[in-house]
């Protein structure tokens, strides 16, 4: 565990080590975390579950152990989704002491990471059994989390002929769109080419739609550099954990969102929520009248009422300066939101 501060001979780093817990297995993967509680996916060993109210010292407080490799952990509320290799999703309260596994869902893959927006689960899968054989990125229905319920699976084929799927490494959602990383094996199974896969969350609704655009991070992949391992959204781009090669950014071709406040299909909004933040991929221009690309919408975003009046639309602000990467939508003093009434901004 490590605070965020600096120390002598950091060298600029500011995180210094507050304390550690040894896990019962090496293989440490996906950590996530609830209150006082840390949720560490340890392969083998379940998913660990430790106190950490003290930094300087963590203890176990019990453990999570589906029948499958524990690849990665995301929390929801009072549940732990538990990427849990060939038996899928499992679902365990992590509200209740006895920390139970109260559910499960087979994605038909290896399911290997995990990333939650709203009430939608994004699962990268590796290879599955469905499809052909194909790394798929599968999309589950939280709103009940006692019975998730799979909407979809995209899969993630190469672009090149001769080309195998071999692993979905990673994901992150934001902005309507999915960032999967990648890798594809020759016909002899030798590592060949890795890239980051970019879907169309809106575009995948539609069965005969390929809404998939991929975008190269090694063009001939070697058996010491063959994957990216990792995928995060900041600083306007994509960042891509590209092993030998660091940190890769991805810069979007057109403008596009990239992170927002309140998150897709998010539920327990406050109705007097003060702001929506959406984070742009590139700067607008300054004389730009954001009133008129802006559209707020109730319960469709085509044919919905248009409630954009219940916003003052401006640019955020960074440093006493307007910030034109972020646009901030300001709720009227007057004016309210209705409850139980999805909103779409556009």
């Amino acid at each position: 565990l490590f605070r965020n501060v600096n120390a002598d001979e950091n060298f600029g780093i500011p995180y210094t080590l507050a304390g550690r817990l040894d896990m019962p297995f090496p293989q440490v993967f996906g950590v996530a975390r609830r209150d006082d509680l840390a949720l560490v996916a340890n392969g083998d060993g379940g998913v660990q579950v430790a106190d950490i109210s003290a930094f300087t010292a963590p203890y176990r407080v019990g453990f999570i152990k589906p029948n499958g490799y524990a690849r990665d952990v995301a929390v929801r509320g009072n549940f732990a989704f538990i990427a849990a290799s060939q038996e899928g999703v499992v679902v365990a309260d992590v509200g209740d002491p006895a920390l139970p596994i109260v559910a499960h869902l087979d994605t038909l893959g290896v399911a290997n990471r995990l990333f939650i927006e709203g009430d939608r689960l994004y699962v990268a899968n590796m290879v599955g059994d469905a499809g052909g054989g194909l790394s798929e990125l599968d999309v589950l229905d939280l709103a009940d989390p006692l019975q998730p319920r799979h909407l979809r699976s995209i899969s993630l084929v190469p672009e090149e002929i001769g080309l195998v799927p071999d692993g979905a490494y990673d994901v992150a959602v934001s902005g309507g769109r999915a960032f999967v990383p990648v890798h594809y094996s020759d016909q002899e199974d030798k590592p060949a080419q890795s890239a980051l896969q970019i879907v169309d969350l809106r575009a995948a609704e539609d069965p005969l739609a390929d809404p998939t655009i991929p975008v190269i991070v090694d063009k001939q992949a070697l058996p010491t550099q063959f994957a990216p391992r990792s995928v995060a959204i900041g600083d306007g781009a994509v960042q891509v954990a590209a092993g030998h090669q660091g940190i890769l950014r991805v810069d979007m071709p057109s403008l596009t969102v990239l992170e927002h406040t309140p998150l897709l299909a998010e539920s327990g909004v406050r109705t007097d929520l003060d702001k929506i933040h959406i984070e742009l991929s590139g700067v607008v221009k300054a004389d730009a009248q954001l009133a008129s690309y802006v559209r707020v919408q109730t319960l469709d975003p085509q044919i919905g009422e248009n409630v954009t009046d219940l916003f003052e639309v401006s640019f955020g602000e960074r440093n006493g300066e307007p910030w034109r990467r972020v646009l901030e939508l300001k709720r009227r003093a007057d004016a309210s939101l209705e409850p139980g009434t999805q909103y779409f901004v556009s």
